[in-house]
């Protein structure tokens, strides 16, 4: 098969299937492989291809090379080679490294601190027999490291035989961990209701210290329905968990405050983890059927961030280290592999780092297993400069076949239908094969930003299901009633929404302009805001409704291209300078039935998704409407525990009194020329290449 893809006129339909040949075999033929370094450096050449299909399938081929050729991880620590280690001196470039990060955030330095306080508490209990106690330190260690609860008892002599032997010292445990719930229980019957998270938190570290994760994970999701913000309830449920629930459980505990460095760099390794096993799933399917490609890259992305912030911020002697460099090191070969330079700069550096992590461990007593993923990793780096040379003439050919970007639709559907169309799981949309205008067979690329359309805004997991998360939605829709001091929120009435032409529609999802309240109205409600803020107290969303119902609406465009918006008066005559580049509003009357609140929710939201994307330049008049939105988003969060106003609001007059009557929506449509919307670009996967229909959209 080798030898067919050598010869000249090669297909890339020939090519694709010599490719899922090898890279399917390789789990069973490992042996025949190893004694044909040719096709292993096929699949490790094809990872610098063009087409991501291609380049999971090489990474999958050398990844089933390894599945019954490779040693298990060994994750159970042994506390006394820690200490034996740390006794000695550690090298000078090991010393070097740790200092620079800071020796007292360091894995080891934590854990061994830990290990002494656990101790010295199980000493304090046999004396006061105070669980309560007990029970508010061991919360508190649970959160500082993995091994916070050390595997022991208490031992004394046998008066008799002179031998030592394990005793409960009068207390209802003999070994150290089963004190834990004993402890949960004081905490529950003597804690406040703040202390009801510490007693879930030590019930879960026993479930999780007995390898019940089952168990663990169906409390943590109890946990969760009380105290959706303590970022271990969502560690907990990652645990064993399926890959979807996993990457969903650890995406929305890292959005939790106060995480502790022990539960946030846990929940970026399983969130890397578990979208690396997803984005290579999605991938494989792929390349057979064409379907998945944009929510396996996205997994794939996730995956590469995610590996990326914890090597860079997480100690350098975790223990998850090295874990995290082979995610992050094919990962980026998913993502990125087609564009490494000659000098392979980016394998060289995961090499180095691989080197530091496996000398730490070394010196540590920490065991370096060739595990399935070390050993395509090492495979990776050390053959890709070999392998390139020797394929470097055939995988290219194939890369002149990729003509188009899977970013949007087909060109001769408008927006407003393929809008509606939209699924990563449609063939006639993301395809398998397509065919050029010379009959060759070719592959999409895929569009970074096109990343972002299948994730959630909140917990930012990829999935198209996740477009519209609704556990996020919930939890969203759950923190909006306790700002805004409600009970209901009704997401479907006429206080939340507008009218617009569907293609206008489609653009404003696209966001490429926002609807924002003037920079006037904004001012009222900051106002109005800070005048209950003194007096500690919240107003309610039914109280804004009230006082706030006539307001002025405003257009910011954002990236409206060549378009040129028109906003037109009561006398029909149109404002001809609201032109490209867009840097002022565009009023849009105002309106009796909308809540500003909602508006402004919205318009946060997207403010954030753009600079989060960095996708469109931010000009003066953005940055004003974004401080004012900013501002009135924090008082919500600053005034969120604060009761709520009673009866009629007094509000001074000189806040709400009403701006002047100019009319209606009716009476400034604030609509636009009739132009087509911009050519398509590289940008979004929201642009078409003719105009829109007309029609209404809501």
């Amino acid at each position: 098969m080798l030898a067919f893809v050598h010869k000249p006129h090669s297909t890339v339909l020939l090519f694709d299937h010599t490719l899922e040949f090898l890279s399917s075999a390789s789990q069973h033929c490992y042996k025949q492989y190893q004694a044909n370094p040719s096709a292993i450096n096929l699949l490790v050449a094809c990872m610098r291809n063009i087409d991501i299909r291609t380049r999971a399938a090489g990474l999958s081929g050398i990844l089933r090379l390894y599945i019954l050729d490779s040693e298990k991880e060994i994750t159970v620590m042994d506390p006394t080679k820690y200490i034996d280690a740390v006794k000695r001196r550690w090298p000078d470039h090991l010393t070097d490294v740790l200092m620079d990060y800071g020796m007292m955030r360091t894995e080891t330095f934590i854990l061994l601190g830990t290990m002494r306080d656990f101790q010295k508490a199980m000493m304090q209990i046999v004396q006061d027999h105070d669980f309560y106690g007990l029970g508010l330190k061991l919360a508190e260690y649970i959160l500082r490291t993995e091994f916070s609860v050390s595997q022991g008892a208490w031992q004394v002599q046998d008066p008799r035989t002179g031998k030592m032997t394990v005793d409960s010292m009068g207390l209802p445990f003999t070994m150290w961990v089963d004190a834990l719930p004993h402890c949960a229980k004081a905490l529950r019957a003597r804690g406040s209701f703040g202390e009801l998270d510490k007693a879930d938190i030590i019930d879960l570290k026993f479930l999780i210290t007995k390898a019940r994760h089952a168990d663990a994970r169906a409390m943590a999701s109890k946990c969760i329905e009380r105290s959706s913000r303590v970022g271990f309830f969502y560690y907990a449920l990652t645990l064993g968990a399926d890959l979807p629930d996993g990457l969903r459980a650890a995406k929305k505990g890292l959005k939790c405050p106060d995480l502790t460095d022990y539960v946030r760099f846990g929940l970026l390794y399983r969130a890397a983890e578990h979208a690396m096993s997803l984005a290579l799933a999605k991938l494989e399917d792929a390349m057979l059927s064409g379907k998945n490609l944009e929510e396996g890259f996205a997994f794939a992305m996730t995956a590469l961030e995610d590996s990326k912030t914890f090597i860079q911020e997480a100690p350098p002697d975790t223990r998850n280290m090295k874990s995290l460099i082979y995610i992050h090191t094919l990962s980026l070969l998913l993502v990125k592999g087609h564009e490494l330079n000659d000098d392979l700069k980016e394998l060289k550096e995961a090499k180095a780092k691989l080197k530091l992590a496996d000398d730490i461990a070394d010196f540590l007593g920490r065991p370096v297993n060739k595990t399935q993923m070390r050993k395509t990793c090492t495979t990776v780096i050390d053959r890709m400069e070999q392998a390139w040379k020797e394929w470097s003439s055939i995988v290219p050919q194939f890369a002149h076949h990729v003509p188009r970007e899977l970013s949007a639709a087909h060109a001769e559907d408008d927006l407003a239908t393929w809008l509606d169309k939209i699924d990563i799981e449609d063939p006639d949309i993301l395809g398998g094969h397509q065919h050029d205008e010379d009959g060759h067979f070719t592959h999409p690329k895929v569009n970074l930003n096109t990343v972002e359309l299948y994730r959630c805004s909140w917990c930012r997991n990829p999935s198209a299901v996740l477009r519209k998360c609704t556990g996020c939605e919930k939890n969203e829709i759950s923190r909006l009633k306790k700002l805004w001091g409600t009970d209901d929120i009704a997401l479907n009435g006429q206080n939340n929404t507008i009218h617009l032409r569907a293609d206008w529609r489609a653009m404003f999802e696209a966001d490429r302009w926002m609807f924002v309240p003037s920079e006037t109205t904004l001012k009222r409600v900051i106002n109005y805001l800070l005048h209950h803020m003194s007096r500690r107290q919240k107003p309610t969303i039914d109280q804004t409704v009230r006082l706030f119902a006539r307001s002025e609406y405003i257009l910011v465009p954002l990236d409206l291209g060549s378009l040129n918006a028109i906003a037109r008066a009561s006398s029909g005559n149109a404002d001809p300078n609201i032109k490209p580049p867009y840097d002022r509003q565009i009023s849009l009357g105002y309106s009796d039935s909308l809540n500003p609140y909602f508006v402004i929710q919205r318009a946060w939201s997207q403010f954030s998704k753009v600079l989060l994307l960095n996708t469109y330049k931010v000009l003066e008049v953005h940055g004003r409407a974004y401080a004012d939105l900013r501002t009135i988003v924090g008082l919500w969060e600053d005034m969120a525990d604060f009761p709520k106003i009673e009866g009629d609001d007094d509000i001074p007059e000189c806040i709400v009194r009403p701006p002047q009557d100019i009319g209606s929506f009716a009476d400034y449509p604030g609509s636009f020329a009739d132009l087509p919307p911009r050519k398509r670009t590289k940008r979004t996967r929201q642009e078409v290449g003719r105009p829109s229909k007309k029609g209404r959209g809501k």
